[in-house]
C-alpha cells in the first residue's frame, strides 16, 4: 500500500481507526460485510476518508456512508439478479 495516499475507516465514537485500505472500494467492500454480519447499525458511528501525505479529507460519514454501503448492497444484488 502507497503510505502517502490510502482510505481510512474509523469509528468517531471510540476515536479508533478500524482499518486502513489501498482503495475505496476495498473500504466499501469491508463495510458490507459488516451490515451483512451486523446489520447498518454497525457502521453508523464510522467515517471514511481518503488521507494524501497525511492529510486525511472526509469522504462519507455516519448516515452518508451507511447510504453509500447500502447502495453498493443494491447494485451488488441488481448484479446478482441479472448474471
Amino acid at each position: 500500500m502507497d503510505l502517502d495516499a490510502y482510505f481510512e475507516l474509523f469509528d468517531l465514537e471510540s476515536g479508533n481507526v478500524i482499518e486502513d485500505y489501498a482503495r475505496e472500494s476495498d473500504a466499501i467492500d469491508a463495510l458490507v460485510q459488516v451490515v451483512v454480519n451486523h446489520g447498518s447499525q454497525a457502521i453508523e458511528t464510522f467515517a471514511l476518508t481518503h488521507v494524501v501525505n497525511g492529510k486525511p479529507v472526509l469522504i462519507a460519514m455516519q448516515d452518508e456512508l451507511v447510504l453509500r454501503v447500502e447502495r453498493k448492497m443494491e447494485q451488488l444484488a441488481l448484479h446478482r439478479r441479472t448474471s
